[in-house]
């Protein structure tokens, strides 16, 4: 009998592989490197080998910190001294809610700060990121209640001596001192890091049960390459040391989010919430946490557009962090910087270029509907940045845009200047990555990251000859889930391989940016995605375990044999004409490593700070540099005055051409009993402090 077109057409369609999540099953699963223990053996083993990561850390990093300065043995104004610009900046406010009669009287120094702008008030908790201090003050405040209470011996003092021509000091070691709890709480923080990245390593792969093998491996790697990885052993007090380990938690978090939600299934509430929430202890210690998760935002369009990830699911994670960024505002009190950022603009783009890409995915083929979503992200990332920034007249991150430019330009700028003449925001460094491959982190790393970008171009080019086959049959929708062709890597692994890119992308601008990337890359090294079923990927996974081993024993060793003593006589001296010499309520301007040094050690008030993300604060340190200029001395009066300014502290080091340069320097030399000038010259090293009255 004759056909219909309908039945032709049904005899004539080719058979379509349905497309769904396959796991391995056992036998692949006995050669992945835990195969041969129960689930509950590799989570016991994972664990301990996680709690092992953090405390060889936590253990390591102080033993480093004490052997730079000798910690245990300077006094309370010689380790406060020590921490210069940035440092002792933050931890002032630390000390501030530590001092405080009551915590709720520390809190209220922080609300109306009038120290860090003199004559200004300002929220402080608004505009510098300190949660982490305020936090750690409130838990100093209790332990030490605690103690006095309970009589707990918490701290050992004793006298040192220092040379005939400095005077003995007091040095107090324990957790009862400040200080020692301060940088305690820091290293901790440091171990839960290495600890987490145990953790992701274990669970990155798409397998049932976690693998103990790679956990080791990304310590090794980690402490093998820890100089590359951070520099908290060397600068405790950076938001850095308080917000990376906070990353760490929210990558497993996000982790858990993909696994759990798959690319059908609903994530539970729980999975959302726990993403939301370390977002947002992530954001709240770092201005620069928005770049991070703006990365991690990228990623996830990516793996969507790429069909790893479903529609609900990405469009659940954008929610996620949009919530976390809103929180971050409250609690920060409406600071403007984090509404105007790049990470709002992308997350408020973000969801209705999901709508718009349904339709473009049906439409067109994958190897064009996959490119297009992020770069239509990313063209209306900017547009809406700029939009928002003039609508809201905000330029607290406008002095980015000039590091950008003139990394990538001859043009240049006070601000940027500022900040490029420092190495930490140079290009990355070539020499980092020679270290990197002798550990063979960079090697492996690479190698996971190859084999994830060629699983994704092969299902790119398996959608596209599908789109035309349905195509032909007048049915263009593309499949909804992961093809079974894609083993061992699934939305986790796409989106852990989208930031490793964009982190690398963000070192090779800023190197300080590089404890991002390094973590990531030790990450992927350790994780290792081969097939589960491949004979080779335990032999390889030891290898890489001896080859980090071997040369990470040796760069342990030399962290390690780094040792030093701290003594600044000078600046001690500079200290204590402040404290004798000048009134509580008089400020001081100089440069900010200085400044810092003034108000945390002898508690005056100054008018510009190294906290640098304010148009108001930039603005003003220029005018306060301006000194170092061919400025007249009458010149600088006035700019005192209209800074309020009471002493200024000229340091003659950063006259570049010498003190002929800077004719404030030479006219305080020879006219300072005519003019009211009065000058205390009596400590060398090139550092001058004078009195305007």
């Amino acid at each position: 009998p004759a056909m219909s077109a309908r039945q032709r057409r049904k005899q004539q369609q080719p058979k379509l592989q349905q497309h769904h999540e396959v796991k391995p099953d056992k036998t692949e699963q006995a050669s992945s490197g835990s195969g041969f223990l129960s689930w509950r053996s590799s989570f016991a083993l994972t664990c301990l080998v996680a709690i092992a990561a953090g405390y060889f850390t936590y253990r390591m990093n102080s033993r480093m910190w004490e052997n730079h300065i000798h910690f245990s043995h300077l006094a309370t104004i010689e380790r406060e001294m020590f921490l210069t610009s940035e440092l002792g900046f933050y931890y002032s406010f630390f000390k501030q809610v530590v001092e405080a009669p009551t915590l709720f009287d520390g809190v209220r120094l922080l609300l109306s700060d009038t120290l860090s702008e003199h004559p200004d008030t300002i929220n402080a908790l608004r505009r510098f990121n300190l949660y982490p201090e305020l936090c750690i003050g409130a838990m100093y405040r209790v332990y030490a209640g605690l103690a006095q209470q309970f009589g707990w011996h918490t701290r050992d003092c004793y006298q040192v001596n220092r040379g005939s021509d400095m005077p003995p000091v007091q040095s107090c070691e324990g957790i009862g001192e400040p200080m020692y709890f301060y940088v305690e709480v820091v290293y901790l923080l440091s171990g839960l890091t290495a600890a987490g990245l145990a953790l992701l390593a274990s669970y990155a792969r798409p397998e049932d049960r976690p693998c103990p093998l790679s956990g080791v491996i990304a310590t090794v790697g980690y402490l093998g390459n820890h100089r590359e990885c951070t520099r908290v052993q060397w600068t405790p007090t950076l938001r850095e040391s308080f917000s990376f380990p906070l990353l760490v938690l929210h990558q497993i978090c996000l982790l858990n989010f993909l696994r759990r939600g798959g690319t059908e299934e609903r994530p539970k509430s729980v999975a959302v919430l726990l993403l939301a929430g370390s977002a947002l202890l992530f954001l709240l210690p770092w201005q620069f946490a928005q770049f991070a998760l703006l990365v991690e935002a990228g990623a996830l369009l990516c793996a969507h557009a790429l069909g790893y990830l479903g529609h609900r699911l990405t469009r659940l994670a954008m929610l996620a962090l949009l919530l976390a960024l809103a929180l971050a505002f409250a609690l920060q009190f409406g600071n403007v910087m984090l509404v105007s950022s790049l990470l709002c603009s992308a997350l408020l783009t973000a969801l209705p270029l999901l709508q718009l890409h349904q339709l473009i995915s049906r439409l067109a083929p994958m190897c064009i509907a996959a490119p297009a979503l992020p770069v239509l992200w990313l063209c209306c990332t900017l547009l809406a940045k700029a939009g928002l920034a003039w609508l809201l007249g905000a330029e607290q991150d406008s002095h980015m845009w000039d590091i950008l430019l003139s990394k990538l330009s001859a043009g240049r700028t006070f601000h940027s200047m500022m900040y490029t003449c420092a190495k930490e925001f140079d290009f990355y460094d070539p020499q980092s990555l020679i270290e990197l491959s002798k550990t063979l982190a960079l090697p492996a790393g690479l190698a996971s990251l190859a084999y994830v970008c060629y699983r994704v171009a092969a299902l790119v080019i398996a959608r596209s000859r599908q789109y035309r086959a349905r195509l032909v049959l007048g049915r263009p929708e593309p499949p909804v889930c992961v093809p079974a062709e894609s083993p061992g890597v699934d939305a986790a692994s796409v989106t852990l391989a989208c930031q490793l890119v964009g982190f690398g992308l963000l070192a090779g601008l800023i190197m300080r940016l590089k404890l991002f990337f390094t973590p990531l890359l030790v990450l992927h090294a350790a994780a290792l995605p081969m097939p589960a079923a491949n004979r080779l990927r335990l032999p390889a996974l030891l290898l890489l375990l001896c080859a980090s081993g071997w040369q990470g024993s040796a760069n342990y060793a030399a962290e390690m044999s780094i040792s030093g003593e701290y003594s600044d006589w000078h600046t001690e001296q500079l200290v204590y004409w402040i404290r004798d010499s000048t009134k509580p309520g008089e400020s001081f301007a100089g440069t900010m490593p200085v400044t810092a040094t003034v108000r945390l050690v002898a508690d005056r008030p100054i008018v510009n700070h190294p906290h640098y993300e304010d148009a108001g604060m930039r603005a003003r340190t220029k005018q306060v540099y301006s000194m170092y200029s061919h400025l007249s001395l009458a010149d600088w009066s006035r700019t005192a005055k209209s800074l309020s300014v009471n002493y200024t502290l000229l340091v003659k080091g950063y006259c570049r051409r010498g003190p002929a340069q800077c004719r404030i320097y030479l006219s305080g030399q020879r006219l300072k009993i005519q003019t009211r000038l009065s000058c205390a010259n009596s400590w060398p090293a090139g550092r001058t402090s004078c009195g305007l009255i």
